[in-house]
């Protein structure tokens, strides 16, 4: 099943590019880019944090409220719309 979005039906394709995180962070969804599509596992990054420092801060404070983990359905994407951002 596929519930990323609201509205979204039980099978069918992906409401991802509609979904509210989009607008709630004022970015732009881009298919055709890698960073907007590729998921990875955030238990295994290696991060340099001084050149990261804001980006961590961002997936802190997004991982640590509730209303993103309910809108994000858990932290899968945290890392991800942080460095986006």
């Amino acid at each position: 099943p596929d519930f990323w979005g609201m509205g979204c039906e039980e099978f069918g394709s992906s409401a991802w590019p509609r979904h509210v995180a989009w607008y709630l962070l004022d970015l732009q969804h881009n298919a055709s880019d890698a960073r907007f599509t590729q998921e990875h596992e955030p238990g295994l990054c290696l991060i340099d944090k001084q050149r990261h420092w804001k980006p961590l801060c961002l997936a802190n404070y997004f991982a640590s409220r509730d209303f993103f983990s309910q809108v994000l359905h858990g932290y899968k994407d945290v890392f991800r719309l942080a460095w986006l951002k």
